[in-house]
């Protein structure tokens, strides 16, 4: 899902604060569009290994939780291992995009100006290739 990390489109940063992991990920507007799209059209058994959307949603909230709370342990872990970060972000969109769809929770956007604003007062800023810092008691990570 990396493909949708784009930084050439409209870009909307999405706060996963209200699903209890302490993180804004920066993301393409449009990219966040195609995935509900591609949850509408597809069978359910092509999503969670074959056990369906719910499946899958449930196994990642547990898995980016864990993460999350890595994350803030381990900070230096980002700069070690930026897969990792990556695989974490791409994860969040897709927990944040299956949520709106399959409860009807709103995707909560973070305006970029806002976003920039968060990176330019950070103690770490990934877009810059540092450590992501906590603003006010967020991970914000691109």
């Amino acid at each position: 899902m990396s493909h949708i990390f784009s930084t050439k489109a409209a870009m909307s940063a999405v706060s996963m604060e209200n699903y209890g992991i302490r993180t804004v990920v920066l993301t393409e507007h449009e990219g966040l569009e195609r995935m509900m799209l591609e949850y509408a059209a597809k069978p359910d058994e092509m999503w969670g290994e074959g056990r369906g959307k719910k499946y899958l949603h449930k196994k990642l909230r547990k898995q980016l939780l864990k993460e999350d709370r890595y994350f803030d342990e381990n900070p230096d872990t980002i700069r070690r291992n930026p897969e990792r970060l990556q695989k974490f972000m791409d994860d969040c969109i897709v927990f944040a995009t299956l949520s709106a769809f399959l409860f009807d929770q709103p995707l909560y956007l973070v305006h970029p100006e806002a976003y920039k604003q968060s990176i330019a007062t950070s103690r770490f800023d990934v877009t810059s290739g540092a450590v992501p810092t906590l603003v006010d008691g967020i991970s914000v990570l691109h």
